[in-house]
């Protein structure tokens, strides 16, 4: 699911602030006094148990839910706030983990259409659906339904259509969740070097500590809500993130043990 303002309009970077966040459904809160930053061009990983938010704040970033109390706002790198300096809402795209395709599309079409949304003229849309295809390697696919492309080909497609409309945010909800470990790794690569080359910024949603680290330059560790004056969620800053070969130094494997040791506490 891709929402685009325009075909024509730069893309900028944008930071996330959320403060003092509040949401509940009915009397159940769900999210409590929730504060974190994503600097512009950086990323955020969000773990936890099940039922303790994490889809919720996704969807409240992404403007899909209302929230009770605090702020949720965009910001440029100078931290002004982006809608006050461009004029507009920043371009978000929200990744799911059922993929989001159209399954009477193929893989053409699907990448297709948050351009045509955007009403960008015929002749651009197929320069820019061509190279998409080609840097998620699944040219020749084009003309391929997701019945028949693989579970790691359909989530390339997935990140191919969030990105294509070159937006400032994505929200990636458990994305890979459904892929086997070898292309889980493979698809982890790919959303690092896809962000090194485009560097937007992106809020990561996964319950594999291990992909957390990986791909988090900060972690947000969340628990389920209690009733007692206990912090809902602990911050941790992933200094290692991006780092060549991280997977093979001790630094990740400690960090990984610092974030599985808060969520059994």
């Amino acid at each position: 699911m891709t929402r685009t303002v325009s075909s024509t309009a730069d893309q900028y970077q944008t930071g996330i602030h959320v403060r003092s966040l509040c949401k509940t459904f009915g009397e159940q809160p769900v999210l409590n006094e929730l504060s974190f930053s994503v600097c512009a061009g950086k990323s955020l990983s969000v773990i936890g148990k099940s039922g303790c938010g994490k889809s919720t704040l996704l969807s409240v970033l992404a403007q899909l839910q209302e929230y009770q109390s605090g702020v949720v706002e965009f910001v440029t790198p100078q931290g002004k706030s982006f809608i006050e300096e461009y004029g507009r809402m920043p371009r978000l795209s929200y990744v799911l983990q059922e993929y989001g395709l159209f399954p009477w599309k193929n893989a053409r079409e699907n990448l297709m259409l948050p351009l045509q949304i955007a009403k960008m003229d015929k002749e651009r849309i197929q320069e820019h659906v061509a190279l998409m295809l080609q840097e998620l390697d699944l040219s020749g696919l084009e003309k391929r339904y997701p019945c028949e492309l693989s579970g790691g080909q359909k989530q390339r497609l997935a990140l191919g259509r969030a990105l294509i409309s070159k937006p400032e945010i994505i929200l990636l909800d458990e994305p890979l969740s459904s892929v086997d470990a070898i292309n889980r790794e493979n698809l982890q690569n790919l959303i690092l070097s896809l962000w090194k080359k485009y560097q937007f910024t992106f809020v990561l949603v996964t319950h594999s500590v291990g992909e957390a680290v990986y791909l988090g330059g900060n972690i947000l560790s969340l628990s389920k809500f209690s009733s007692e004056d206990v912090s809902q969620y602990t911050l941790y800053d992933n200094p290692y993130f991006a780092e060549e070969n991280i997977r093979d130094k001790k630094e990740y494997f400690e960090l990984c043990k610092i974030i599985h040791h808060s969520l059994q506490e």
